[in-house]
């Protein structure tokens, strides 16, 4: 038996036709008559639409992860210097320190 788990689904030829802009029921789909006579152009548009929201959308997406990561960094440096505060107030030997420096 052959392992069918990397294979692609088979398609049968209505929902071959359905995805084929060359095929009028493709256009038949979208409530067209019949392929126009500007097919090519139509999906050369359709594509560059469709490529533009997705460089968009990883755009989006970089912008969310590079600030996510700022927002973390800051909360990490933030921790830090609250870290550092704390350990400047509570020094036991701050006191006999500051009356020999002062």
């Amino acid at each position: 038996m052959a392992d069918q788990g990397n294979q692609a689904p088979q398609l049968s030829p209505e929902e071959l036709n359905l995805r084929n802009p060359n095929h009028d029921a493709f256009w038949q789909a979208r409530g067209m008559k019949k392929r126009p006579k500007d097919w090519k152009e139509r999906i050369a548009r359709e594509k560059a639409a469709r490529a533009k929201q997705l460089q968009q959308e990883q755009k989006a997406a970089a912008r969310q992860a590079r600030n996510e990561r700022e927002r973390e960094a800051a909360a990490r440096a933030q921790g830090l210097g609250l870290a550092e505060r704390a350990g400047d107030a509570y020094d036991p030997f701050r006191r006999s320190r500051g009356a020999d420096a002062e």
